[in-house]
């Protein structure tokens, strides 16, 4: 062999052998934290900690984590970094303060396979955001919203109405409550019963959604993008995006409007109304009343605060609420209780930046750990307890002394320019069926026809996905009084009236349940 040549394959080999070293040291850093990232877990290579993240109740393991690692902690996801915001300082800091940057969301398959990227939650922040984020703006500004209130107040009279009559169906009540308040809204109809074939359709998509966008539902195919390839008989997550879609687009109707907005960015500007208008208000009356059943003394305290208030002679009206600190201190206490997203829908950064002197690569998820910073054994007194008291001693429950001054009383809303738009509409309706169930009912465990003990409500049994969401339950409501049923059966039939603008398009199923009064 020549020396020429033998140089050639010397050089080749030690080409071939640099190539295969770069390649080694790339895979095992694959999955590794780079430097200036907060410190977390520790990482294997390739999957980082994706093994031991969590395919339910996620926010569980972040504040397991969140004990060791403090305030801000770091996760490896493959090749994808996630950042878990613990404290309202951490939040402030990377969700407002810098909220120009960290507005985005995840490059996520199923919500941009499903919505054609038309979902207002999960939309990248751009134009198509924008667009949607304004024509939603604009129907629930506080102006528009006082001009929603006569619906409002009349859905809550059936609400009182519907419970007087199936207390055995409260759960799924107050299901049709907030549908059909989100429905006279936007597209100037109702939905009177919560057996309607929209509410029992639309109900049946919401928790498929929501399962499918939680953790553990798909493989990690955001993660190791070649995943997203498979054919859909292989790939049965697939299946139920193209189910999910076209029920979705089979429940939502044409949102006319003034926008400049294409038909999908209509419909699902509407839908996204649906959606989280629908699911958060309804959940929480759902835990209001599973709270009011669990701590009898705490409805007994409100019983008596809103009888001081408002008497026997006539149901509240929304002026009672500022007389009302202790049924206040019961609202919030079940926004930290039982926190409707706990883990939050994560933000993603634009841009490298660096926040609080931590490296904030490009695409980074930002999860807002609202479980953690609502259950902090550092800032809270007995946590895992109900206690409304504790919105008494201090404006946010904290222990005297623990430094507020980043802390807000809408954080269950979300953060930054992806804070909810449907806050103010969310609140009144709170505020009116708090006052409302607390005056007209006593709400108790029901016992069991064959033993003759009590049934307990889980306050653990909850559902798995984006949304923390109890599972049914049962309870015993009875009218406090007769009196008190009167004014219920009175003030719904004043309420025939209001209804009657959004009954003019009601289904023969629904015309026929609305003749039966």
């Amino acid at each position: 062999m020549s020396s020429s040549t033998q140089a050639t394959t010397g050089a080749l080999a030690t080409t071939l052998i640099l190539a295969i070293s770069w390649i080694v040291y790339h895979i095992s850093k694959f999955g590794s934290r780079e430097p200036g990232l907060p410190p977390g877990p520790p990482t294997v290579p390739i999957l980082g900690n994706l093994l031991d993240f969590p395919s339910k109740h996620v926010y569980l393991k972040f504040q397991e984590w969140a004990k060791i690692y403090g305030e801000i902690y770091s996760l490896k996801l493959g090749s994808n970094t996630a950042i878990v915001l613990n404290s309202p300082k951490m939040i402030r800091e990377f969700l407002e303060t810098n909220s120009a940057n960290t507005s985005d969301r995840p490059d996520w398959y199923v919500p941009e396979y499903t919505t054609d990227g038309y979902s207002l939650v999960f939309a990248r922040y751009g134009s198509t955001w924008r667009n949607l984020r304004r024509a939603v703006h604009d129907i629930l500004t506080k102006e528009a919203c006082t001009r929603h209130l006569p619906i409002q107040r009349a859905e809550s009279t059936q609400l009182l109405y519907d419970i007087l009559k199936e207390p055995e169906n409260v759960y799924h009540q107050c299901r049709r409550y907030s549908t059909s308040v989100i429905l006279s809204v936007v597209f100037g109809t109702r939905t009177p019963h919560f057996n309607s074939h929209v509410i029992k359709q639309f109900e049946g998509v919401q928790r498929k959604w929501d399962h499918i966008n939680g953790p553990g539902a798909t493989p990690p195919i955001d993660i190791f993008r070649f995943l997203r390839y498979i054919p859909e008989r292989w790939a049965p997550w697939k299946a139920m995006c193209n189910e999910i879609k076209v029920v979705k687009e089979s429940c939502i109707s044409v949102l006319r409007t003034i926008y400049k907005l294409n038909d999908l960015e209509v419909n699902y500007a509407g839908g996204i109304l649906l959606e989280a208008g629908s699911d958060t208000t309804a959940v929480f009356l759902q835990f209001f009343v599973a709270c009011l059943v669990e701590y009898p003394q705490v409805q007994k305290q409100a019983q008596k605060e809103i009888d001081a208030v408002v008497g026997l002679d006539r149901s509240p009206i929304l002026d009672d609420w500022e007389n009302l600190p202790y049924l206040q201190a019961v609202v919030r206490e079940v926004h930290r209780f039982r926190p409707i997203v706990p883990s939050g829908v994560p933000h993603t950064n634009i841009q490298d930046q660096v926040i609080e002197g931590y490296y904030v690569p490009k695409g980074t998820y930002l999860f807002m750990n609202t479980w953690t910073v609502s259950h902090d054994e550092n800032d809270f007194d007995q946590p895992g307890d109900f206690i409304p008291e504790r919105f008494l001693k201090t404006e946010f429950g904290t222990k005297e002394g623990v430094d507020d001054s980043a802390r807000r009383h809408d954080l269950p809303f979300g953060s930054g320019r992806r804070i909810c738009p449907g806050m103010q509409l969310a609140n009144n309706s709170i505020m009116m069926n708090a006052m409302n169930l607390v005056w007209a009912f006593n709400f108790n465990q029901t016992c069991n026809p064959q033993t003759g003990e009590l049934i307990p409500i889980d306050l653990n049994n909850l559902t798995e996905g984006v949304l923390s969401i109890p599972k049914p339950f049962i309870c015993d409501i009875q009218p406090r009084s007769q009196g008190h049923a009167d004014i219920i059966r009175n003030d719904f039939m004043e309420a025939r009236s209001i209804f009657a603008e959004f009954e003019q398009e009601l289904s023969k199923e629904d015309s026929d349940f609305v003749s039966q009064y």
